[in-house]
């Protein structure tokens, strides 16, 4: 049987999903490679981790380190860039999320980057270089065949609405501050700062299903996260999930926020979190007719909603995602 030639991934653990869609895509163009990612499972249960760390990197070919705005300031990343500077292997700094080149501190800008834009083409073919092995040229899909299955739909990053998903990186606006709100293919990251606010859509007019809502998040900072909903009566008022408060319901200004607390949602790591709406009726004084916008503040990546029937189980996007479900509980 023959031996696959191992790249050992360097990344800091905020960039987890961005690391591993960019070793699926390789691994569909280098079959001849093997890629190790240890906040995927490289390192098993029970082993020293540093061992473990030391024992893929002496038998990596070759290494690539993730960088982005985040990543910059990672002591760790630098420390296994210098292992394997000292093991003479072969370093590709690979830069996500619209770092710039001229960002990369020394010693790692003294290596050439690669910009990753989510086709890999260019990183594909440099480690083909580097390892003398061919690169799998990707099938292109013929006209009318680019249809994914409605399953395969709602696990990708978007507003989910009915049978649509709508793309992440339109529909949002500022309210407040004066920040920007980043985007990526795979999330949209609200900065750190609370004075900042967005809103989607602009003017309230989502109309969805309000069964069930569900959002995929990771914690950066506080989390401040806002529906708007429609009651069968006509009234708005906002659900106000909080990583920064303990109480619930109507307890604070303005006095049509429900607050909804968040103690399970820890920093860097991402959560699914699903809210039965249908539980709320009583204190809500009616039912939800209708999911209408919803607000982003705080420090948080978002990469899901989705709105959804009472009865609809909402999917895990990956196997290390945390799943949480909010009932009112009275």
């Amino acid at each position: 049987m023959r031996t696959r030639m191992q790249i050992f991934v360097s990344h800091a653990v905020e960039d987890r999903d961005e690391v591993v869609a960019l070793v699926d895509r390789l691994s569909a163009t280098l079959p001849d490679c093997s890629f190790f990612v240890s906040s995927s499972g490289g390192i098993k249960p029970g082993e020293e981790w540093w061992k473990s760390i030391e024992h893929h990197l002496r038998d990596a070919v070759a290494v690539i380190i993730v960088l982005s705005p985040r990543s910059l300031d990672r002591p760790w990343l630098y420390f296994e860039g210098g292992a394997a500077w000292a093991m003479q292997k072969p370093i590709i700094p690979v830069l996500i999320d619209g770092l710039s080149a001229r960002a990369i501190p020394y010693p790692l800008a003294a290596f050439q980057g690669i910009v990753e834009e989510g086709r890999t083409n260019a990183l594909s073919s440099r480690i083909s270089e580097l390892m003398g092995i061919e690169m799998k040229s990707m099938p292109t899909p013929a006209p009318g065949s680019e249809h994914v299955s409605g399953a395969t739909e709602s696990l990708l990053p978007g507003v989910h609405v009915a049978h649509r998903r709508l793309s992440l990186d339109v529909g949002w606006v500022r309210y407040s501050g004066d920040g920007e709100l980043r985007v990526s293919p795979n999330y949209i990251d609200t900065g750190r700062d609370f004075d900042d606010g967005y809103r989607f859509p602009p003017k309230d007019t989502l109309g969805a299903a309000s069964g069930a809502l569900g959002i995929r998040i990771m914690r950066l900072q506080e989390v401040h996260f806002y529906a708007i909903c429609t009651l069968m009566e006509g009234r708005q008022i906002k659900i106000y999930a909080s990583t920064l408060h303990n109480e619930w319901g109507f307890s604070g200004t303005p006095s049509d926020e429900f607050r909804v607390p968040l103690p399970m949602v820890t920093p860097s790591r991402w959560h699914i979190v699903v809210f039965r709406l249908r539980s709320f009726d009583r204190v809500f004084g009616g039912e939800v007719r209708s999911l209408d916008g919803f607000r982003l503040r705080g420090g948080m990546r978002l990469s899901h909603i989705w709105c959804a029937s009472a009865t609809e189980t909402l999917p895990s996007v990956t196997t290390g995602d945390r799943v949480s479900e909010i009932v009112w509980p009275s």
